[in-house]
């Protein structure tokens, strides 16, 4: 028994619950956290016939994922890899908490095993998980009025990822807080005043629950003195640790190397014309 209590889901799911445990699936927990954000897409994960907690749940889970055009079922037990008692793979925040544990022994099962979800392609995983059609694009390709594509792309329900590039020779100074090689989630696109100006930031995610950006507008940097408080309650605006952090377009633009993002259709702001960056 890995909890007195255990829950399925406590108080709603949330990006903040993923933590990512001793398998390299960044790119699928990554997808996976800002899903947990929309309702209307964790719902068809996570079917509402779930028993678990109840007198008569019996140790099988239910998720659906997306494959060759339609929601299949993936039933799986409730049996999950541990060491010295500890969850081996991905876990919640909350300890009494087991959805994202589930789900991911449930895409390893679609997949055939855990290690075969060992450097996967987030593409694969923005499709399975959200039936979207998923694109590519370059970000140091990106134009500046690109960015309000972005935001409208995010703004109507897109799922938007991105890939650190890859600077292993870097010392950790000079990465300034980039996990080399990683995959991130966008969480937040905005434009905020700024001095005289009004300034583009992205806000990411790290699948890790921790290691932040540490450049420009970076938590607690300098940047957010000449912001107005009232915006930055609006963007509930934290100096936790929890693997969350804003950055500038330009900052984007450089330190990742490819962006996806994963749409319900290809008309990103509902104008009745589809819509791609770099046109």
């Amino acid at each position: 028994e890995l909890s007195l209590y255990p829950v399925l889901v406590a108080d709603g799911t949330s990006r903040h619950d993923m933590k990512q445990g001793d398998l390299n699936d960044c790119w699928f927990l990554s997808t996976l956290s800002v899903i947990a954000e929309k309702p209307q897409l964790i719902s068809k994960i996570i079917p509402e016939d779930s028993s678990f907690g109840t007198p008569g749940y019996n140790g099988t889970f239910h998720c659906r994922f997306w494959q060759f055009g339609s929601w299949i079922d993936v039933y799986v037990d409730d049996l999950l890899p541990t060491v010295d008692g500890n969850l081996l793979f991905a876990r919640s925040s909350d300890p009494n908490e087991y959805w994202v544990s589930l789900v991911e022994k449930a895409y390893a099962k679609l997949n055939k095993s855990y290690a075969a979800l060992e450097y996967g392609f987030e593409a694969d995983a923005y499709t399975d998980l959200t039936g979207g059609l998923a694109e590519w694009y370059t970000p140091a390709d990106l134009r500046e009025d690109d960015f309000y594509l972005m935001r409208a792309a995010f703004e109507c329900g897109a799922v938007i990822g991105c890939l650190s590039l890859d600077r292993k020779n870097l010392t950790s100074k000079d990465s300034r807080g980039m996990v080399s090689n990683h995959s991130y989630v966008i969480t937040g696109v905005e434009e905020v005043p700024y001095i005289d100006r009004a300034a583009k930031i992205i806000r990411i995610r790290n699948p890790w629950g921790d290691t932040e950006w540490q450049g420009e507008w970076c938590d607690g940097g300098d940047e957010w003195q000449r912001v107005p408080e009232t915006v930055k309650r609006e963007l509930n605006l934290s100096t936790k640790d929890d693997g969350e952090f804003w950055m500038s377009f330009n900052d984007f633009k450089r330190e990742y190397c490819n962006m996806i993002i994963c749409n319900m259709s290809p008309d990103f702001d509902h104008d009745g014309i589809s819509d791609k960056t770099g046109r």
